[in-house]
């Protein structure tokens, strides 16, 4: 909890030192525009709600995978939903499998790696483009799907991306493109994630799950989310209120433009995993930035 109230005292501040409403200063760039329908889809990564038949699609290129995502918004004028499909030839639903290392007498993360994918928010006033080396810092409000750790719970995880210059605790050290150092947080909102670390004190069995699963609460309960892989592609639906009164989360209006960028990989700055099975996972980087708009 005091962890929290720091981190919402250090975003407030940050956010009033910013003029004017987050997003407002965009102009240029895509545009993902939300439909506005009086239904909720069923969020069950199968997309076939009529809703979303009417909602125009846009595509980015993910550069890290080297896929192409497609987007879809829509809107009830109280939730934002949004559809994400790429295409994925395996289905990845384990993550760090414990394996018993009779050498060292200590278990060692496994090579399985789960599917996931970010939505990232941008939290400031000016442009920025939310990358790992932009020139500039930012707060991003992140929405962190993971088929092993969250989707079971029927939940996205709830995260804030701060990026700046001055250093902090457990802090991401980074290169921007003009050469500065900027250092990378990736805290969780406030409450229980929809997982939890177990600890592992001696031989249990020479695999054992590396995490349990449970229900998110507070803050970090404020995204629902679920997918479904089906002949080679994964499909996403993410649902929020548009204010959920939380402030480590951004807040729509229905006359904000607000950017944004995916990502198929976890952003978190980490080299290739040659080992694992999918070799770039933590290696995730937002692309070309998207304006949410809401229609009327």
């Amino acid at each position: 909890m005091v962890a929290y109230v720091k981190k919402t005292l250090f975003l407030s501040l940050l956010l009033l030192l910013m003029p004017g409403l987050a997003g407002q200063a965009y102009a240029d760039g895509l545009e993902l525009v939300a439909v506005k329908t009086d239904a909720e889809p069923v969020l069950d990564g199968v997309g076939n709600e009529e809703m979303w038949s009417t909602a125009t699609p846009v595509i980015v290129h993910d550069a890290i995978a080297d896929i192409d995502i497609t987007l879809k918004a829509a809107h009830n004028t109280a939730k934002i939903f949004i559809l994400a499909s790429f295409a994925d030839p395996d289905e990845n639903r384990q993550h760090r499998t414990l394996l018993w290392d009779k050498k060292l007498n200590a278990y060692q993360n496994g090579p399985e790696r789960e599917d996931t994918f970010v939505i990232k928010w941008s939290m400031t006033s000016y442009p920025t483009k939310l990358t790992l080396t932009e020139n500039v810092p930012y707060v991003a409000d992140i929405w962190f799907w993971k088929a092993m750790r969250t989707d079971h719970a029927g939940y996205a995880d709830d995260k804030t991306h701060i990026y700046r210059t001055s250093k902090s605790k457990n802090a991401k050290t980074l290169i921007s493109e003009n050469g500065q150092i900027f250092y990378l947080t990736r805290d969780g909102d406030a409450g229980e994630a929809a997982y939890e670390t177990n600890l592992v004190p001696g031989f249990q069995g020479d695999r054992l799950p590396k995490y349990t699963q449970r229900q998110p609460t507070e803050s970090r309960a404020d995204i629902r989310a679920k997918g479904a892989w089906q002949d080679g592609r994964w499909t996403l639906e993410f649902s929020r209120k548009l204010a959920t009164g939380h402030d480590d989360d951004i807040e729509f209006q229905l006359d904000g433009r607000y950017p944004f960028a995916v990502s198929r990989h976890e952003v978190a700055g980490r080299h290739p995993e040659p080992g694992s099975q999918q070799p770039l996972y933590g290696t995730g980087e937002v692309g070309e930035i998207i304006h949410l708009l809401f229609a009327q």
